[in-house]
């Protein structure tokens, strides 16, 4: 006769979106390359997530909308979203942080738009242990909004701020309000919860 065991090292939680073993947190940096001044996040996220997870953390940190190609450039190997076409493009459902620590990887690419040129440096600056509260993705710090993605890259987001550029040309257009200082740590950890 099989007797369930009791669960050991589990989230004392009803929410089954968090439950789950506890693992160790990695914090990290990521910084849009080609800006100044940069545009910045600093987070932290368990280190079984994989690639593909880190994907939507990402997009959430920066204000991205996902509606793009992406892929991750670690070394010579880059991970994203494989299709017949490609037969260099890993995916990254089969990569965790947990992966890139045991290779002593502490810094790597995330390509977004790739055709528009929003790459990011993403640095692993530390990890630490887990415990059954620190197991979301939670932004910590950053500076300045993301720039809007259908502009054509940091060029084109440059124009903008410069005023040689229409704002309107941008899929949806701009948003009336847009401040490029703007940073709402509130808002950006409101919709890394509502991640699942």
């Amino acid at each position: 006769m099989f007797v369930p065991a009791p669960s050991r090292n589990r989230r004392p939680s009803a929410d089954s979106a968090t439950a789950g073993p506890v693992v160790p947190v990695v914090r990290l940096k990521v910084t849009l390359l080609e800006l100044v001044p940069p545009v910045w996040r600093r987070f932290q996220v368990p280190a079984n997530y994989t690639l593909r997870r880190l994907n939507a953390v990402l997009q959430q940190l920066m204000g991205w909308r996902d509606a793009h190609l992406h892929h991750f450039q670690i070394g010579d190997d880059v991970f994203g979203v494989p299709d017949g076409d490609s037969e260099k493009l890993k995916d990254s459902r089969w990569i965790t942080l947990q992966d890139l620590l045991s290779r002593n990887t502490r810094r790597f690419f995330y390509a977004y738009a790739s055709g528009d040129g929003w790459e990011h440096e993403v640095r692993i600056e530390n990890i630490a242990e887990g415990d059954p509260t620190n197991q979301r993705p939670l932004c910590l710090a950053g500076e300045r909004t993301c720039p809007p993605e259908a502009l054509g890259g940091p060029e084109g987001y440059v124009r903008m701020l410069d005023g040689r550029q229409d704002p309107r040309s941008a899929e949806g257009s701009l948003d009336p309000n847009f401040d490029p200082e703007a940073f709402d740590l509130e808002g950006i950890n409101a919709a890394l919860a509502a991640l699942r």
